[in-house]
């Protein structure tokens, strides 16, 4: 699942298995602004990446920031466990600043392994709120970063 045409297009370039265009929300078939990253001077980073977080960064005005979007409609996190028959072995969330819709307050009780980049300008309220959450179902296995400079890549398994 991705929100991105551009990396849904490249993905369908080199690979034949199917993918959806979709954004992760708290909700399904919601329409949100997708903005693509962008680093000094308004520069495109090329990276990938992109957000329906809006935010830019303050030290150095990088982020989800620009005119340029793309309307993407939202897929929730119960609607993905449905289709993929209730159960998954691993989750890896990647998304530029949506985990909290994405997670907070879902049932994670049937994912095995829950892994990710979780954002530093979430915030440690909004961090710690989402962690507690997981930590309800599962147990941390690794952590790096320290989510105030860097962001935090997580792994927790189910208990």
């Amino acid at each position: 699942i991705d929100a991105s045409s551009y990396n849904v297009e490249l993905y369908k370039s080199r690979h034949s298995h199917q993918i959806l265009h979709n954004a992760i929300y708290s909700t399904d078939d919601e329409i949100v602004k997708l903005k693509k990253y962008m680093g000094d001077g308004d520069d495109d980073t090329n990276s990938g990446n992109f957000s329906i977080s809006g935010f830019v960064y303050e030290n150095n005005n990088h982020g989800a920031s620009g005119d340029e979007f793309e309307e993407v409609e939202t897929i929730s996190l119960e609607t993905i466990m449905k289709m993929v028959g209730g159960s998954v072995g691993l989750l890896k969330i990647d998304v530029e600043g949506a985990e909290v819709d994405a997670m907070l307050n879902k049932d994670l009780s049937k994912i095995k392994y829950i892994t990710g980049e979780f954002h530093n300008f979430l915030g440690e309220e909004a961090q710690c709120k989402l962690f507690n959450w997981i930590e309800v179902t599962h147990t941390e296995l690794y952590s790096t970063g320290d989510g105030i400079t860097s962001h935090y890549q997580k792994l927790w398994k189910l208990k």
